[in-house]
């Protein structure tokens, strides 16, 4: 008996030090993240000075929605929670076969239920609410026979909480795992138990990778003072939400409509509707940087091109005339010598450009060179001109270009490069991302002023957050920034008059 006492020690103590083995390291992982991102040029996550700063960031990143959601089902006469039923955004139509088995789960509803109500007479889902009033169960057991109600209440998925998992506390990851859940079209956060923050189940949910299995996801935002811990732990689970699980927002509203002043005020509810990943034909418009201001917009944009095109690529120039003067543009060189010999490139300019044809016989490669132009009329719809003739003696001759010629013509090059040579072209750029060219590009070149739009207008943040966005969309194209500056010096001169060129290269020509 007594040695069984002792291996039994002996066991517990092992146990312990394996537990403050690894608990010593996720703390040194931690703080090493931390100091990345205090260390770095432009450190989203950085602790501000002052509430009032901490207040101001969280609201500027959840009072401006992400993306449009074109077809949306509100649950009641005020819009606290909107359905997106978008085709391309959020769930189909509750018609669809598809959807007849889907699954909702409702954590700590509120107890008007409208949400809950809404989903079972207009969705064919099974609805799951946990963590219900006690008064009011009996009531939502009774709102469809899909519905069930358990006495379990969700906690976050925290190793440090020993009575995570217990009889009436769960894990999100365990009710989906006891339930054989494989995914949830929809998950509503609403309240939580005493003690219990929401901020914490979400960052849980986000660490653990749970969200990935989440199509659609609504959270309540409740404050009831204003502590600055409070207001930067939403922020950061609202910063991972978005840049770690690929959740966007498309609806926001709040309890009521002084708490949409620059500072968080006591008392307040937000509501906020997610859906997660859409296409990259959507544009997603990302969220400030930091407090959207002029000097945070260009800093993050500066990180990002610094990061971006750091990586040494070894580039190819291809030679083109325009109109008797001679241009080049530049190529992967490993793409070059596979591909490049039955190319097309082409080269948006303005209508009175010389046209641009290429230089046949430069170091193995041809190129055939398209002139186009383009309009965009005030239904924001665009269309496409090619010029026909080269010679630049000869009258500009213009013909439309179909969508469906020239996605004939991509899918039948080798390669295919597209120039921007007019200026903006993010406008231009936007266009051909909705209607999904991007996928057809092996690199997309871009001419840009950076910093020094030579217009009032162009200079204010909001201008620099959409070109920020318009290249994160180029990225969920799987086109990739290489090259910033002029070939091959590659130099960064911001704040200049001049210029630049920016490569965007797919990632696996690379």
């Amino acid at each position: 008996m007594h040695t069984i006492h002792q291996i039994a020690k002996y066991s517990m103590k092992k146990r312990k030090r394996s537990f403050l083995s690894v608990l010593c390291c996720v703390m040194i992982v931690y703080a090493g993240v931390q100091f990345m991102y205090l260390n770095d040029d432009y450190s989203p996550l950085q602790l501000l000075s002052s509430v009032e700063n901490e207040a101001t960031r969280l609201m500027r990143f959840m009072g401006q929605v992400h993306l449009q959601c074109n077809v949306s089902l509100p649950t009641n006469n005020a819009s606290t929670w909107v359905l997106c039923l978008d085709q391309d955004v959020g769930l189909h139509l509750w018609s669809d076969e598809t959807y007849k088995d889907g699954i909702v789960y409702s954590i700590g509803p509120s107890p008007d239920f409208s949400f809950e109500r809404m989903v079972a007479d207009n969705l064919s889902h099974h609805l799951y609410i946990f963590s219900a009033p006690v008064p009011y169960r009996n009531q939502l057991i009774r709102i469809s026979n899909t519905t069930s109600v358990f006495k379990v209440n969700i906690v976050p998925n925290d190793p440090a909480d020993f009575a995570r998992n217990s009889f009436d506390t769960q894990t999100l990851n365990s009710v989906m795992s006891t339930l054989k859940h494989g995914q949830i079209d929809v998950l509503k956060l609403d309240s939580n138990v005493e003690g219990v923050q929401s901020y914490d189940v979400l960052r849980f949910l986000v660490e653990d990778g749970i969200l990935k299995k989440v199509k659609e996801l609504h959270i309540v935002l409740k404050l009831d003072k204003v502590e600055e811990d409070d207001i930067y732990s939403w922020y950061r689970a609202l910063y991972g939400l978005f840049h770690t699980a690929g959740f966007r927002l498309y609806h926001s509203s709040t309890s009521d409509p002084l708490c949409l002043q620059a500072t968080i005020m006591e008392s307040c509810i937000y509501y906020m509707s997610w859906v997660r990943k859409p296409p990259p034909h959507i544009l997603v418009m990302y969220p400030p940087a930091i407090d959207g201001s002029l000097h945070n917009e260009e800093d993050r944009m500066v990180n990002f091109l610094e990061q971006s095109s750091s990586q040494d690529h070894r580039f190819v120039p291809v030679p083109f005339n325009s109109g008797g003067q001679g241009m080049s543009i530049f190529m992967p060189l490993t793409l070059a010598p596979r591909k490049f010999r039955a190319s097309s490139v082409f080269f948006f300019q303005g209508q009175n450009d010389m046209p641009v044809e290429s230089v046949p016989g430069s170091k193995g490669i041809h190129c055939q060179a398209y002139t186009l132009s383009y309009e965009i009329t005030n239904g924001n719809s665009l269309t496409v001109y090619q010029r026909r003739q080269s010679s630049s003696r000869e009258e500009a001759k213009w013909e439309e270009l179909t969508t469906s010629t020239w996605l004939k013509l991509l899918k039948e090059s080798g390669a295919n490069i597209l120039v921007l040579n007019i200026v903006p072209g993010w406008t231009l750029l936007s266009q051909l991302s909705y209607h999904g060219i991007p996928k057809y590009l092996d690199e997309v070149v871009i001419k840009d002023p950076m910093f020094s739009a030579g217009s009032a207008v162009k200079q204010q943040p909001m201008y620099l957050r959409r070109k920020y966005s318009e290249m994160k969309r180029l990225e969920e194209f799987g086109l990739r920034l290489t090259q910033v500056g002029k070939f091959p010096e590659n130099t960064l001169k911001f704040g200049t008059q001049e210029m630049y060129w920016l490569y965007f290269v797919r990632k696996t020509v690379l």
